[in-house]
């Protein structure tokens, strides 16, 4: 799901590098995350940089992702995520 706040946040500054909206953001995998709540086993959140001129967003990815095969889920959704373009 994406999710959008009026709020502008800092962009997390650890966890593995994904390039998404032609910037550089933060992959972070917990397991299970916030995703238990619906028979999740992980919990994908990327915060997209949105173009602003400092390190902020209010637009963020969650994905929720349950076995057997979590590694080729999580490559599909790494691959969407970096595919992603927002547009005002």
């Amino acid at each position: 799901m994406w999710i959008n706040s009026r709020i502008l946040q800092p962009l997390p500054s650890t966890g593995p590098v994904v390039v998404t909206n032609g910037a550089e953001a933060r992959w972070d995998v917990t397991q299970p995350g916030e995703c238990s709540a619906v028979g999740g086993d992980e919990t994908i959140t990327v915060a997209v940089p949105i173009g602003q001129p400092s390190p902020l967003t209010n637009v963020v990815f969650v994905a929720c992702l349950r076995g057997p095969n979590l590694a080729e889920s999580e490559a599909a959704v790494r691959a969407m995520v970096e595919s992603a373009q927002l547009t005002r």
